[in-house]
């Protein structure tokens, strides 16, 4: 079985923590950036190729399957996590990736204590989002402030969604 080069860049959440104090020790900065990534598309790939150009080291955390079931329905997510994983993994702007396990709606107060929970645990130097796509922009700049991390926003059109393929493909069938 042909195995991954960017295998290694998958770790478990409770290294990260370790990664992100190593870095910034060095004078390095931290981003963190955290999403389904279901269906990846030259939008998310440009989000990344952005956000490293801000940071030293770019973390990603992934979305759990059932979480993204539970917010976006039936049939999602396409791929599951440990593919999502694998495929960002190879990305060249993503130095690590870990799975979210906890199982959150992304609508309420369950995203938000999430959020709270991984920017106390990680502790990184920026969180890092896209306005177009990000319905916690508002949560997010409270719970940045809250943590003295910055927040990163990228502006700018959208040009997919993983959600607008999916029902595209669908139709076509």
């Amino acid at each position: 079985m042909l195995e991954l080069q960017a295998m290694g860049k998958i770790v478990p959440l409770n290294k990260i923590p370790a990664i992100v104090k190593e870095c910034q020790n060095g004078g390095g900065t931290v981003g963190l950036i955290t999403g389904c990534f279901d269906v990846l598309h030259v939008g998310h790939v440009r989000h990344f190729v952005w956000a490293k150009r801000c940071v030293n080291l770019l973390i990603v955390g992934l979305d759990s399957d059932r979480s993204i079931s539970l917010s976006k329905g039936v049939g999602r997510p396409v791929f599951k996590q440990k593919i999502r994983a694998e495929v960002i993994a190879e990305l060249s702007p993503v130095d690590y990736v870990f799975k979210i396990h906890k199982v959150y709606r992304f609508k309420g107060p369950s995203v938000r204590s999430y959020h709270d929970y991984l920017l106390r645990y990680i502790r990184p130097d920026f969180l890092i989002t896209h306005t177009s796509s990000d319905a916690h922009v508002k949560d997010k700049r409270v719970l940045t402030k809250k943590h003295g991390v910055g927040l990163l926003l990228r502006r700018g059109d959208r040009p997919s969604s993983s959600t607008e393929i999916v029902e595209k493909i669908k139709r076509l069938n």
